[in-house]
């Protein structure tokens, strides 16, 4: 049943081409064993950022962040599914963020756990 739901997520994530979804390159099955490509992303987890950052998002940053989250989550749901328990491991920053003073444009997030 395991390889089942993990064959089934591969095939969900390998369609959601979205720019806030890690993306999966590809995956390969040898019997009980799956190994995926997937996209890197370099940065702490949204949890682990919260506990040892805090405080260091501004507002703007903050609201930048979760409106990328409901981003990919909306894309997801627009493929008919639906994440069951959705938390701040599931994402990850894709790029190393070092201060609240950080362009804009070099914060993202990636949903990588779907």
């Amino acid at each position: 049943r395991d390889r089942e739901w993990w064959t089934n997520e591969l095939d969900l994530l390998g369609k959601c081409d979205h720019p806030h979804i890690s993306r999966l390159y590809e995956y390969y099955r040898g019997g009980a064993q799956v190994s995926q490509v997937a996209e890197i992303c370099p940065g702490k987890s949204l949890a682990i950022f919260s506990k040892t950052e805090r405080g260091s998002l501004s507002e703007v940053v903050f609201g930048l962040l979760i409106r990328q989250a409901l981003s990919a989550i909306a894309h997801v749901h627009g493929h008919g599914y639906c994440h069951l328990e959705l938390t701040a491991d599931d994402f990850h920053l894709s790029r190393l963020y070092h201060s609240k003073f950080a362009p804009l444009q070099d914060i993202s997030l990636k949903l990588v756990n779907l």
